[in-house]
């Protein structure tokens, strides 16, 4: 069987309800065996499922009755994702060594949740809770495999959700193109409003990283940026900043097709972006420092390229 077939059939285990089953030998004995990634996925987004309807709603996550049922799912979802660490991720088709450190960031920040919400400070817990959601895109998207296969929505209404949770939450269920739906709407339709471009440059960042990280076009991130650059004001430092990634995004397209990126090359753009920053957090250099980590994460998954 090829690698094609063998991920779509762990896709399909994954997200349609497959299992693993058990065997009986010829003897009569029944054989269970150990847990997979699948099984492991499943259980891992069983938790998601569960947590979902509390986590994107600052309500329901306070709610005196519902203290007992958050407190135990966060911790069983912890539970869960420190059983996913242990799985060997060589043995994964596409896998990639960051898978490793990604999980571990996502235990770290669900087990701070947990830690934060058992002292009832809700709205931390629930804030790094869904932060560390950011780390199942990092993921996803190293393994493209199965990238765009989302979950159904997960037994509530997220209309009932702001724009930015709705993406959020489309985000960690690999609904990607819904979640650049709205990230699209929000940004286009704030107009002149100041109030909103740190919500709006945030939210440039997530489209940019599905149209790079899970689209793999380049091309969209600049096509976007023209769009949005051509709203007849914003604010002067995002303007500027805007214009860098335009001119970072415009070379990235015209070497995409002409020059391989290998290890040598993207660590050459991470230090260009560390030598472009004037201050620790100077976003600027985002498109450079996301062209450098692309390219290292396609080096680290072929080692004729390391070495």
């Amino acid at each position: 069987m090829n690698v094609a077939k063998i991920v779509l059939v762990i896709t399909m285990v994954i997200f349609y309800g497959g299992a693993c089953q058990t065997k009986e030998k010829a003897t009569g004995v029944v054989e269970v065996p150990l847990p997979t990634w699948q099984s492991k996925m499943q259980v891992l987004s069983h938790h998601l499922k569960t947590l979902a309807p509390y986590l994107f709603s600052s309500e329901q996550y306070a709610k005196p009755e519902n203290f007992e049922k958050v407190k135990n799912e966060l911790n069983e979802f912890s539970a869960a994702i420190n059983d996913l660490k242990g799985h060997p991720f060589e043995s994964l088709p596409d896998s990639d060594p960051s898978l490793i450190v990604t999980m571990s960031r996502l235990q770290s920040d669900i087990k701070s949740a947990a830690g934060a919400f058992a002292q009832k400070e809700f709205e931390i817990s629930r804030t790094l809770a869904k932060g560390g959601l950011n780390h199942c895109f990092y993921c996803h998207t190293r393994m493209a495999k199965g990238l765009h296969v989302g979950y159904e929505d997960l037994g509530f209404d997220v209309k009932k959700l702001g724009q930015l949770e709705r993406a959020d939450y489309f985000v960690a269920t690999r609904q990607f193109a819904r979640a650049q739906s709205e990230l699209a709407s929000f940004m286009l339709s704030r107009g002149q409003d100041d109030s909103y471009s740190l919500d709006r440059e945030k939210a440039l960042k997530k489209y940019i990283a599905i149209a790079v990280r899970a689209n793999h076009s380049p091309r969209e991130a600049r096509d976007f940026i023209a769009r949005f650059l051509g709203q007849e004001r914003l604010p002067t430092y995002l303007k500027e900043t805007l214009e860098k990634w335009q001119a970072d995004l415009v070379s990235w397209v015209a070497e995409t097709d002409s020059k391989k990126m290998d290890f040598k090359r993207s660590v050459q753009f991470l230090e260009e972006a560390r030598k472009r920053q004037d201050y620790a957090f100077d976003s600027s250099s985002d498109i450079l420092f996301l062209r450098g980590t692309e390219g290292l994460h396609e080096a680290l998954k072929n080692e004729k390229s390391i070495n």
